[in-house]
């Protein structure tokens, strides 16, 4: 999709029809300003959570990659990265299943 500043938005999806790139750059196979990516695991782990997301752009030596893992019931546990600056704080839950803060 072309934007009002000239630069293009592309969007790539897996069979199952879960986001798995969004891309922005001046044509539409490139993603030099900003690169997406979603990992759900293989086909036989992809229960629909979000393994694996990674951020690239522009002027960014090495993309930022988090690792997400879940506990039995498919809630969100350990988000670990590999950037200081995001998120890596273990999540908790009460017995009726909210998180703590």
């Amino acid at each position: 999709m072309k934007l009002g500043n000239g630069r293009r938005e592309t969007a790539s999806y897996n069979s199952r029809l879960q986001i798995t790139g969004i891309g922005l750059g001046i044509t539409d196979s490139d993603k030099d300003h900003l690169d997406l990516g979603y990992d759900y695991g293989s086909s036989t782990q992809n229960n629909g959570s979000l393994r694996q997301p990674t951020i690239d752009f522009e002027g960014h030596s090495d993309p930022i990659e988090q690792n997400y893992t879940y506990d039995d019931l498919n809630r969100l546990n350990l988000p670990s990265s590999t950037s200081r600056r995001l998120c890596r704080k273990r999540v908790t839950y009460l017995e009726t299943g909210e998180s703590k803060s």
